[in-house]
């Protein structure tokens, strides 16, 4: 019965030590479907006062491309992702205008596949890693929180977690995950990681905003 309670026990995606909480997949992957869609208002009120706290330049909160991402409702952090890297870095003539705007410029966020929301995030014609590596870790927490405020699964894990890290265990993400299989042993040491884990330490800083709210 107890396993039956315990969030973080009763889901296959989910290794988990007394010091850390691996995954691969699930609720805390950011492909997982959001039931029911996380508001995109929401999500900017998060994030715009870190990213200006840390000196990144975007568009204003009138622009029209705000305007869009802030009337959406997304299905999963990877669209909020992919569509936030399109606000942040593409050069759109009159962007503060507020008057027209194209379809195809922000298709990430009309798409519905999210492969196909995050093929056009890459294709941001202004991208700068710089700048995005700082910026995406701020972008993705608060997809997660906002997330997390509407499904209750992802919340659930996130007030279970008990201050625990957050550990991504993909193979092939050297970037958002650590390099190595979330059900592994030699994931358990952090002396052996691969990869940033920057996921994990989004979801870190997620749980701990949850938890103080709750």
């Amino acid at each position: 019965m107890k396993n039956k309670k315990d969030p973080l026990k009763r889901n296959p995606h989910i290794a988990t030590t007394q010091t850390h909480i691996f995954f691969h997949g699930g609720p805390l992957s950011n492909w997982h479907p959001s039931t029911p869609r996380f508001p995109g208002h929401r999500a900017l009120t998060l994030c715009l006062p870190d990213l200006d706290a840390l000196g990144i330049p975007h568009p204003s909160p009138n622009a029209a491309v705000t305007r869009l991402i802030r009337s959406w409702s997304f299905t999963c952090g990877e669209q909020w992702m992919m569509a936030m890297k399109g606000w942040l870095f593409e050069e759109i003539p009159g962007l503060d205008s507020g008057v027209d705007i194209c379809d195809e410029e922000f298709e990430a966020v009309r798409a519905v596949a999210p492969r196909v929301q995050k093929a056009l995030g890459r294709a941001a014609e202004g991208f700068r890693e710089d700048v995005w590596e700082y910026a995406s870790e701020v972008i993705v927490t608060a997809g997660c929180v906002a997330r997390a405020e509407v499904d209750s699964a992802l919340r659930e894990v996130y007030l279970a977690s008990a201050g625990r890290k957050f550990v991504e265990g993909s193979v092939r993400d050297r970037v958002w995950g650590v390099g190595l299989r979330w059900d592994s042993v030699e994931i358990q040491d952090e002396a052996n990681w691969k990869g940033k884990n920057r996921l994990g330490r989004c979801h870190d800083e997620a749980a701990r905003v949850v938890r103080l709210s709750s």
